[in-house]
């Protein structure tokens, strides 16, 4: 118990020092940041990374305290006026700020930094599907970036997800689905499209071998196409 509560109270020194780091930096940025040490400036990013999952964490507990005394529209009206969130950005914020009350274990490693609020967001999403090894999840998440993170939880779901559950989810992305295709006022064309993992893969590779067969097919000094 000693030794845990030393370990607590050494990491949250740490972590003080690192926000004074930070905290000098907002207030007087280095000048000329070419001079700076490489690995000087490596270690502000970890310092910056920690920060920002912190700062997630205490701001799902504020949103949270406001929805608790307010209720929601009003959790997300605050977000909208005072952060200027989209309205999807803001109800989402709200979700995330009551999954996390009832995850506190992930709650507990972004605010020390030590899982981006993504990673986090990811973790509890999946939650809201099928039951989940948090503890697992954790750990991949804190040695992982995001989008191997993202892999290894689709890998962990599928995994405790039986067959009729996965095909009852593969159906959901299916309704879900949707694209649309508009030429814009310049003459380019903007396309948009939400598919499930099937049809996103197939799509994908036709788009690309499309690309690849325009980018083959122009003169190699006069090339439009990008690779």
């Amino acid at each position: 118990m000693d030794g845990d509560a030393n370990r607590n109270g050494s990491a949250g020194a740490a972590r003080v020092g690192e926000w004074a780091v930070l905290g000098e930096w907002l207030a007087s940025p280095p000048p000329l940041l070419h001079k700076v040490d490489l690995a000087v400036l490596q270690e502000r990013l970890v310092f910056m990374g920690r920060a920002r999952a912190s700062l997630a964490a205490l701001e799902a507990d504020v949103v949270a305290e406001i929805s608790r005394r307010e209720g929601d529209a009003a959790a997300e009206k605050t977000l909208r006026q005072t952060q200027k969130r989209s309205r999807s950005g803001a109800r989402k914020a709200v979700k995330v700020a009551a999954q996390l009350e009832w995850a506190p274990s992930v709650a507990e490693k972004l605010a020390e930094g030590a899982i981006t609020p993504e990673a986090a967001s990811l973790i509890l999403d999946a939650a809201g599907e099928t039951p989940v090894d948090h503890k697992q999840l954790l750990e991949a998440a804190e040695e992982e970036p995001d989008d191997l993170f993202r892999r290894t939880l689709k890998e962990h779901v599928n995994e405790r997800t039986t067959e009729q559950e996965l095909e009852r989810r593969r159906d959901a992305q299916r309704r879900r689905r949707r694209a649309s295709i508009s030429e814009q006022d310049d003459g380019m064309f903007h396309l948009f499209a939400q598919l499930d993992p099937l049809t996103g893969n197939q799509v994908r590779n036709a788009l690309l071998a499309k690309s690849d067969e325009l980018f083959r097919s122009e003169d190699a000094k006069d090339r439009p196409t990008y690779p």
